[in-house]
C-alpha cells in the first residue's frame, strides 16, 4: 500500500507541476499578444489559449481522481 500511496503522491506532484508550467505558458504568450508581438493573429491566439485551458482541465480532473484514490486508499488502511 505505502508504494502505491507514494507513486500516487509523486503523479499528482507531476501533473501540478505540469498545470503550474502551462499557466506560465499562457501567461507568456498573453502579456506577448498584448504587446502585439506574438506574431499570430487572433483567432489563433484564441485557438491556443482554448487549447491550454483544455489541457489544464484535463490535468485538474486527472489529478482530482488521484486525490480520490489516496482517499479511497486511506480509509481502507484505516478500517484494516
Amino acid at each position: 500500500m505505502d508504494e502505491n500511496k507514494r507513486r500516487l503522491w509523486s503523479s499528482i506532484a507531476i501533473r501540478v507541476f505540469a498545470l503550474l508550467y502551462l499557466l506560465y505558458i499562457l501567461y507568456k504568450l498573453g502579456t506577448l499578444h498584448a504587446a502585439g508581438a506574438s506574431g499570430v493573429s487572433e483567432l489563433v491566439f484564441i485557438l491556443i489559449c482554448a487549447i491550454i485551458a483544455i489541457a489544464e482541465l484535463a490535468i485538474v480532473y486527472t489529478v482530482y481522481r488521484s486525490a480520490q484514490r489516496l482517499k479511497a486508499e486511506g480509509a481502507k488502511d484505516k478500517g484494516e
